[in-house]
């Protein structure tokens, strides 16, 4: 293979204002280089709104997740294509495909792309035009810049595991895995700009993402606090700085919880009211929220009392008709039953690659009234080998058969 032919537009490129309400990336073709969590979810979301998501993978260094149904779940609606990028002629043909591609996303250890010969400097020789969106765990400058972490690590690191625990408990990492979904978010917003511009202009960039940086942007509010006033704040659980009530109270059943928050003094004593508790709405002590702060255990079993004898459903619809923001703790296998959601049209179905039509997390936005939840089955370990390497890139059968017998589309 020799160097890729330099392209100033790719004709695949649209113009303004050509593709459909409802996949208005559509044209758009993106190099994802990614695994684990945030590159994929973030080339999900580019997928669902109609890019050509072309995955680089290889038999020889398979995803973490082995192709299970998490990986499923980020994956629909993607290509997939085999490369040993160990390979000279592998990383050649890499090459080629981003000289007619618009967009690359990787999301390695610090260094990887650059001993592969795929750092931006080198790709944007091949193509002026080609977006780099790379995220890393604390960016790709800094003394720290080498160092490996996963989004669980990486909470913890910020300070976001410690804030989000309950006081006297070990901090719990946010009981699940946050910044990777979080830094998938701005890096989409980050290649959404940047395809504009480049549309625009014919510009490309490089966008350097610390999944760090991304999780303390997301914590203003302690951050502010050390730095106006020198204070650290503490965990609290549920409870919130300035509104009490607030909580998650047992209702009736097993372990079935509705969640309430008092926001103002008139829905206090609403709450008062309802739950038959003349004698706090009397109490002075409790007539503004910072006195309801100070006394929130009592609060608390007055109002864990009153819900434990009722469903949870009914307490939230109760609260709800009294003006008091409520709402049923579900369980995850509720979400995509909810009449609400249903109605929306929220959930949507996809083909599993054992051949099962299954549920699937839709879109969370509509377009023009419509919610764009046509996902196809992830795809198989090399499937798109066909296609990306002969149709787009011009391989012979020949040539394409000896890098497949020598391992190098592999």
């Amino acid at each position: 293979m020799g160097d890729a032919v330099p392209v100033s537009a790719p004709t695949h490129a649209p113009r303004l204002g050509e593709p459909s309400a409802l996949r208005p990336l559509e044209g758009v073709r993106v190099v994802d280089f990614s695994w684990v969590l945030t590159g994929p979810i973030c080339t999900r979301i580019l997928a669902a709104l109609g890019a050509e998501v072309i995955k680089v993978e290889s038999a020889a260094r398979p995803d973490l997740s082995l192709r299970d149904l998490a990986w499923e779940e980020l994956n629909p609606s993607k290509r997939s294509i085999t490369l040993n990028l160990k390979e000279r002629r592998a990383r050649d043909l890499a090459r080629a495909l981003i000289a007619r591609s618009d967009v690359v996303v990787e999301n390695f250890s610090t260094g990887v792309m650059e001993r592969l010969g795929l750092d931006y400097p080198s790709l944007v020789n091949a193509n002026p035009r080609i977006i780099m969106a790379s995220s890393s765990a604390l960016g790709r400058t800094g003394p720290e810049r080498e160092r490996v972490a996963y989004g669980t690590l990486i909470q913890c690191f910020t300070g976001w595991a410690t804030l989000s625990a309950h006081p006297g408990r070990p901090p719990r990492s946010s009981a699940g895995i946050w910044t990777d979904p979080l830094t998938a978010v701005f890096e989409t917003m980050l290649v959404l700009a940047a395809i504009w511009r480049q549309r625009a202009s014919g510009v490309g960039g490089f966008y350097d993402l610390s999944m760090a940086e991304t999780t303390i942007c997301s914590l203003p509010e302690p951050i502010l606090a050390w730095g106006m006033n020198q204070e650290i704040l503490q965990p609290r659980g549920n409870r919130h700085p300035r509104w009490a009530p607030q909580g998650c109270y047992p209702a009736a059943g097993n372990d079935r919880w509705v969640a309430l928050s008092v926001q103002s003094d008139r829905e206090w004593l609403s709450l008062c009211g309802l739950i038959g508790r003349a004698d706090l709405a009397a109490d002075a002590r409790l007539r503004t929220a910072e006195g309801r702060r100070v006394h929130h255990d009592s609060i608390d079993a007055a109002i864990g009392g009153w819900t434990a004898a009722r469903g949870a459903q009914e307490s939230a619809d109760c609260l709800q008709a009294h003006g008091i923001a409520a709402t049923v703790s579900i369980e995850p296998d509720e979400v995509l039953r909810d009449p609400h959601l249903v109605a929306r049209g929220f959930a949507a179905e996809v083909e599993r690659l054992d051949g099962r039509i299954a549920a699937t997390l839709g879109v969370p936005w509509l377009i023009d009234g419509q919610r764009p939840n046509q996902f196809r089955r992830p795809p198989r370990l090399g499937e798109d080998n066909g296609y990306v390497f002969q149709e787009l890139l011009g391989l012979s059968d020949d040539e394409y058969n000896i890098l497949r017998a020598e391992r190098v589309i592999h």
